[in-house]
């Protein structure tokens, strides 16, 4: 679906059964070879607008169900993308 031209505006979106939640996000910390200096990395996980949404932007961030907050965290739990993409939503409520 194509999304309208817009102009820039701010909008608060809520999970209809929930105060609070949670979205995918992965953090990394590694050394750069060159300088030798740590480096932290982050990034939101997205996917494609869900119907809600797309009037609004084209991409959208995957929340984390309450159940998977434990497993999401555990970096030391084995999650393969398939397994990633069981434990997230794109149902924010309109």
């Amino acid at each position: 679906m194509e999304r309208p031209e817009r102009t820039a505006r701010q909008t608060a979106r809520r999970l209809k059964d929930e105060p609070l939640f949670a979205l995918a996000g992965l953090w990394e910390w590694c050394r750069d070879p060159a300088s030798g200096d740590g480096v932290e990395t982050f990034t939101i996980v997205t996917a494609d607008a869900n119907d809600a949404l797309v009037r609004i932007h084209d991409r959208m961030p995957l929340i984390v169900a309450p159940e998977e907050y434990s497993a999401w965290l555990d970096p030391a739990a084995p999650m393969t993308a398939g397994d990633a993409a069981a434990r997230l939503s794109v149902e924010p409520s309109p």
